[in-house]
């Protein structure tokens, strides 16, 4: 797609999904290379066209971390939003699950255990990881994965790094929820899945994969895609 037919619009995620060409969303790796293109993007809070599936499998919580294909929050974004405000979480269907499942068997959806991230707890709920620009190298494998899914992979993380460290910004969170919370949810339902946002270069640039629920209904994310009815 032309880059000059993405535009930031802002409102409430349920009514912004709708007004835009379906799948011109832009994923979080996106973003970050088109703001280190205009700089007037860079202080912008948006709403990423990713997902975050949170399910036990084997007694282990388990994140599939995807993008545009098999997003459930996005093909169903009236149901995610009212059932987050109601119960934190939107439940996936099996068919929502399934299609998930083979996004991660073909490549699109990366799927890690939340104990190979080596997460320093939040609150009961949440947990995160930071990647220190100056000190990327000390990611551990599955921790670069993530990273590299919500910020680029090889040459444009690498030169991500490069700037945000020249930002003088110390770390960037990476914020998932906390593994003993997925188990507890799990007991009741397969799978449930949360939108994913993305702060700007100002405040610390924040990889969101837990995102709170009164969110959701806030306007203050901006979301990136190309609307249906160009003003």
């Amino acid at each position: 797609m032309a880059l000059e037919e993405l535009a930031d619009m802002k409102g409430k995620l349920a009514e912004m999904v709708p007004n835009c060409k379906p799948g011109s969303w832009r994923e979080s790796a996106e973003i970050i290379q088109e703001k280190r293109q205009f700089p007037l993007m860079q202080n912008t809070d948006y709403w990423t066209a990713n997902f975050g599936v949170y399910c036990v499998e084997d007694r282990e919580p388990i994140l599939y971390f995807g993008g545009r294909i098999a997003n459930p929050i996005f093909s169903n974004v009236a149901e995610a939003a009212a059932q987050i405000l109601k119960r934190k979480y939107y439940v996936l269907s099996p068919r929502e699950f399934s299609a998930v499942l083979e996004s991660a068997k073909s490549g699109h959806t990366l799927r890690v255990r939340l104990s190979d991230l080596g997460l320093g707890r939040i609150d009961s709920e949440h947990s995160l990881f930071m990647v220190r620009p100056h000190k990327y190298m000390e990611l551990n494998p599955v921790q670069r994965a993530l990273a590299e899914a919500g910020f680029g992979k090889g040459e444009d993380f690498l030169g991500f790094m490069k700037e945000f460290e020249d930002w003088f910004n110390p770390e960037i969170p990476v914020c998932v929820l906390n593994p003993g919370y997925v188990s507890k949810i799990a007991v009741n339902c397969t799978a449930i899945a949360l939108p994913c946002a993305m702060h700007g270069f100002d405040n610390d640039c924040s990889l969101i994969i837990d995102v709170k629920p009164t969110e959701v209904n806030d306007t203050y994310f901006y979301l990136r895609a190309i609307p249906k009815n160009p003003q």
